[in-house]
């Protein structure tokens, strides 16, 4: 049976913030807890969301263009992560590039190679770029 409840706001201050390149941005994520009625294996419980989202997966993201490569998106991390107080390591963020999903694989005088693949059994596309991203001022490592 689903049983209702009102989500309850998290008074914490979240700003993230990125450097992609050249460019830089932040922005303000609201969080809430919220009671997840619908869960059949595990129950009903409280979970944590971003403001506005159905889900607790769902995120934000900054999506600008950049001259050299083009359409990129990157996420912020998930509400719960940061709430929680939990690591959350730059190699989960994942950019996409003209709709394409990067993952890192080494970074070099602050320089990221992205590869759209973790795996070389096809064909993969590289790029290089500088990306960093803070939560309150602490930078993602």
């Amino acid at each position: 049976m689903k049983v209702e409840r009102e989500p309850k706001p998290i008074d914490k201050n979240i700003i993230v913030s990125l450097a992609f390149q050249e460019q830089e941005m932040s922005m303000e994520l609201k969080c809430e807890e919220y009671y997840d009625a619908l869960c059949a294996e595990r129950g009903n419980y409280w979970d944590v969301r971003e403001v506005g989202s159905e889900k607790s997966g769902q995120t934000s993201s900054f999506k600008f263009t950049d001259p050299k490569l083009g359409n990129v998106e990157v996420s912020v991390p998930w509400c719960g992560d940061i709430v929680k107080g939990r690591m959350i390591p730059l190699n989960h963020i994942l950019p996409k590039i003209n709709g394409e999903t990067y993952w890192l694989v080494s970074t070099e005088n602050g320089v990221g190679k992205y590869q759209t693949s973790k795996h070389m059994t096809k064909t993969v596309k590289e790029a290089y770029f500088n990306l960093s991203m803070s939560i309150n001022g602490v930078q993602l490592k």
